[in-house]
């Protein structure tokens, strides 16, 4: 997977045991308010169409390219720390909701442990 955003991508992981792909991403500088992410997926990893969310919300996206072994999707959003999740369509909204709270808890555990580090 191919990430080209605005924003800093503080964590991506891809998870094929449910071809599920989450990006933590936060805003590069205090001012910016609006993010974009391209995402070049191959289709071995994950065949279209897909859901898209950011923090849990749909959003749509658009594909801007697409031929026999990759897809190239475009999206925006509103800033702060948010959690994207890409998904197949046809996975099941728990299989989401799964994904969105192991990756929330990993993102925690990351931020607690940098504050430990920090604040010893």
């Amino acid at each position: 997977v191919e990430i080209v955003c605005n924003s800093t991508i503080k964590h991506m992981n891809y998870h094929p045991t449910n071809s599920t792909i989450a990006i933590t991403v936060s805003n590069s500088t205090s001012t910016q308010t609006h993010g974009f992410c391209r995402l070049t997926i191959p289709h071995e990893i994950m065949a279209p169409p897909y859901n898209v969310t950011v923090d849990g919300n749909p959003v749509e996206y658009k594909i801007i390219f697409e031929n026999e072994t990759l897809g190239i999707i475009y999206f925006t959003y509103q800033h702060s720390t948010l959690e994207i999740v890409v998904i197949p369509e046809n996975s099941t909204l728990m299989t989401m909701t799964l994904m969105l709270t192991i990756t929330s808890t990993l993102t925690l555990i990351t931020i607690i442990k940098k504050k430990r580090i920090q604040n010893p």
